[in-house]
């Protein structure tokens, strides 16, 4: 393929329903289209809508999408496959359809559930944390701040689109030596729209 990546929004999930779709190509491309059929035929979409304008060699956007293809508002949470195809720069050539997928969310997630297991430590200092939110989520952990910022810590897949989930579990280890003490995290989970959940 022509190595098509949404730059805008960054995981697919934006929360406003009006938005610049934004596109990088890895391949220097001339034109770009959008459409929400795998096999369409590029030279039958003309609807301004679906066409990208060319920014750069390796950058197309599409100002206040999705304009009048349809209302965001009305399809809240779904997620909406849409494909994109585009010519190469040099000489022309049509490029593979590209897959990307597309949701309107405008609510923070919510942890739902949060907790260690084990509970006690009775041996060794492995501890597995557990998170489980109402949107798919990233997450991260601190023992001192939920200042998403400053927080030190990631659960697995952090940022990777293929892991923004619901439940997150990661396995962390507590300081050797220390005998009978308690430990506190503090959890906050991003939805793919980067708005934060409570803590």
């Amino acid at each position: 393929g022509f190595g098509i990546q949404l730059v805008n929004p960054e995981f697919g999930v934006s929360n406003q329903p009006v938005f610049d779709l934004q596109i990088s190509t890895a391949v220097s491309t001339e034109k770009c289209k959008l459409e929400f059929d795998e096999d369409f035929n590029f030279n039958t979409t003309v609807n301004p809508d679906q066409i990208f304008t060319k920014k750069d060699s390796h950058a197309q956007e599409i100002l206040n999408f999705p304009n009048e293809l349809y209302n965001f508002s009305e399809k809240e949470n779904q997620e909406i496959p849409h494909y994109i195809r585009c010519t190469r720069e040099s000489d022309g050539l049509l490029g593979p359809s590209q897959k990307i997928t597309l949701q309107y969310d405008s609510t923070a997630p919510y942890i739902l559930q949060a907790y260690a297991k084990p509970v006690v430590v009775t041996s060794g200092n492995a501890v597995d944390l557990f998170v489980k939110t109402d949107d798919k989520t990233f997450c991260k952990y601190d023992e001192v701040t939920d200042a998403w910022d400053s927080m030190a810590y990631t659960f697995s897949g952090f940022e990777q689109v293929e892991h923004l989930n619901q439940s997150h579990k990661t396995t962390l280890t507590l300081p050797g030596g220390i005998k009978k003490q308690n430990f506190s995290y503090f959890v906050v989970c991003e939805n793919g729209a980067r708005d934060l959940s409570n803590s």
